[in-house]
């Protein structure tokens, strides 16, 4: 069978939005313990929320996608924090009908396609970014990823009838 296993990681750049969310949880977390000071007692609550909230959710904005191709499927993770791990999706390659670069003419034909699309790339200026079209649970997803040259290179070698170079 397949014993072929490669693992690549990639982060995820840091997002204006992140700032945002980082910069609205600290700024509620002030406003509302300065109003527990100057105006009532009663605002301490929602400063201790808040400040568990920035606490959980912090860690949670720095992210990496790791992507793992094991026998006939690549499979993406979400690592939060260098800590915990979900499944973000996994993709056998019965069911891909195609992986290509980013900018290849052949996915203009999934342009008009109802489907889901997916990012789980780093975001990074000038990154080699692949899309991975595949049928999932009766649609269609439009994955964009950075599985590295040598993950490429091994589904070509194993499935070139799926890949567009």
């Amino acid at each position: 069978m397949d014993d072929v296993s490669i693992e690549y990681r990639v982060e995820r750049e840091k997002k204006g939005s992140d700032t945002l969310i980082r910069a609205g949880g600290i700024a509620a977390t002030v406003i509302f313990a300065l109003l527990s000071f100057f105006v009532n007692a009663v605002f301490m609550l929602p400063a201790i929320g808040c400040i568990v909230a920035c606490v959980v959710f912090f860690p949670r904005l720095n992210v990496e996608f790791e992507y793992l191709f094991v026998a006939g499927e690549l499979s993406i993770d979400c690592i939060y924090a260098k800590k915990s791990r979900k499944n973000a999706a996994n993709y056998p390659m019965n069911d891909v009908e195609l992986i290509s670069d980013e900018k290849n003419d052949r996915l203009s034909m999934y342009n008009n396609i109802n489907r889901r699309v997916v990012d789980f790339s780093s975001g990074a200026e000038g990154a080699k970014r692949y899309v991975i079209v595949c049928r999932v649970n009766g649609g269609l997803d439009y994955a964009i990823v950075e599985p590295g040259e040598e993950i490429i290179e091994a589904i070509y070698d194993r499935y070139p009838n799926k890949c567009a170079k």
